[in-house]
């Protein structure tokens, strides 16, 4: 599988793989409104980040449950990094739950 850039088309897509690693998910609206990049692993997971004066926030990564562990979410964070960096990007925060052990990893 591949990381590749998410685009107006892929929003339903990006709300039902949010809804298959959240409840509640976000709907296609709520993710368009956060005007932030999107990248997905096709069917297995998605992140979106968003830069803003050289600094950039990775706002979710949801990989679906069957598939974690299996270096998706890593494949994810990378592909963010690269776009930060590529939008100016000089640092990159992601704030996580305390008891999220496998996003504290």
């Amino acid at each position: 599988m591949r990381v590749r850039r998410a685009g107006a088309g892929d929003l339903d897509a990006l709300a039902a793989l949010h809804a298959a690693a959240f409840q509640p998910g976000w709907s296609a609206a709520d993710i368009a409104a956060l005007d932030a990049v999107a990248l997905i692993e096709d069917g297995a997971g998605l992140i979106l980040v968003r830069t803003v004066s050289g600094e950039a926030e990775i706002l979710t990564v949801g990989v679906r449950p069957e598939l974690r562990g299996a270096g998706v979410g890593g494949r994810l964070v990378e592909a963010a990094l690269e776009s930060a960096r590529a939008d100016g990007a000089e640092a990159v925060f992601l704030e996580v739950a305390e008891d999220n052990l496998a996003a504290r990893r």
